[in-house]
């Protein structure tokens, strides 16, 4: 099976968990083993919280226009040439705001970078759990600044066990009055709770969302609702959220007709690409390629992407 030559959608990738080890280490000036050492997650990570800590080196690289542009351009690179035709690409812009870096600036420099390799792109703005409401709220306002304009929708990540999803709904009801799309994190280390708060606020997409495994009246509710998973199957093993890739409920959700899409989630920190991921889920339950054409045209349809956008991007798929 040709996995590579499969056109496909990615929703679910942190653009500072898939800079290039080459670049961290140029710009941070340290060896490309170290680069590799402090940015490359294990195959099992104590927890969640552990494997976050590889966001670090890559965030403090993260500091100019100059660095932000090629990081988005060499991620736009790499994911055209593992032939992905549309992408949302998330991460949090308030952790790079500095005297010498407005939100603006974040904003138009990835851009810029995305904006040069001949690939369908969206962005993702990360409100994260361990910041202050009012830093949360400038998130949003800063998406819908740009809403059309090469950011699409926000987002809620970091560790939800211990800030649950359920204390952030004031954030959300802003979101909504402002018209803002959003994703949610939710039920990847925290349980159903987590991820029934994100249906409650209204989340029509979820990242990870494999807990709701755990009980089938929630499992149901997504069903019924329509609301697509957005699954990064080797993340979710190296996070603990899964004990191995057997045990990984994606194929599961996929016969049960749940809506989802396949994910990186970190390319650099889960040390992946989405063909790879291919490969492992067609040898572990034996995805066929009909299946892949079918799972990326339901996350096409779930996308924040135009409808000018998927249209082109659907006829891609079904016109093979």
């Amino acid at each position: 099976m040709d996995y590579k030559n499969i056109p496909k959608v990615e929703l679910h990738i942190h653009l500072d968990g898939s800079v290039r080890p080459k670049t961290i280490a140029e710009l941070a000036n340290i060896s490309l083993e170290e680069a590799i050492s402090l940015s490359v997650a294990p195959a099992k990570c104590h927890d969640l919280n552990d494997y976050l800590t590889r966001f670090a080196l890559p965030i403090s690289i993260m500091n100019s226009k100059e660095n932000l542009e090629r990081i988005a351009y060499e991620l736009a690179q790499d994911l055209k040439n593992d032939n992905v035709i549309y992408a949302e690409i998330r991460f949090a812009p308030m952790q790079h705001v500095s005297a010498d870096l407005s939100d603006d600036d974040i904003i138009t420099s990835i851009l810029k970078g995305l904006h040069k390799v001949n690939i369908k792109t969206n962005l993702i703005l990360c409100m994260l759990r361990n910041h202050i409401d009012v830093v949360n709220y400038q998130v949003i306002d800063l998406a819908k600044k740009y809403l059309g304009k090469g950011v699409c929708a926000i987002d809620l990540a970091g560790d939800e066990a211990i800030y649950p999803t359920k204390k952030f709904a004031k954030l959300f009801e802003y979101a909504k009055i402002q018209h803002v799309p959003f994703t949610i994190h939710a039920g990847e280390a925290d349980g159903v709770d987590s991820i029934n708060a994100a249906i409650n606020f209204g989340a029509y997409r979820i990242g990870h969302g494999i807990n709701c495994i755990l009980d089938e009246k929630t499992m149901n509710l997504i069903k019924d609702k329509n609301i697509s998973l957005e699954i990064c199957p080797t993340s979710n093993i190296q996070t603990n959220s899964v004990t191995n890739i057997n045990k990984h409920p994606i194929y599961e959700f996929y016969k049960k007709g749940i809506k989802i899409s396949i994910n990186t989630d970190n390319r650099t920190v889960s040390n992946v690409t989405l063909t790879s991921e291919y490969e492992l889920l067609s040898k572990t339950f034996g995805f066929t390629v009909q299946d892949f054409y079918q799972i990326n045209s339901s996350a096409l349809k779930a996308s924040f992407a135009s409808s000018e956008t998927k249209a082109l991007l659907l006829g891609r798929l079904e016109n093979r």
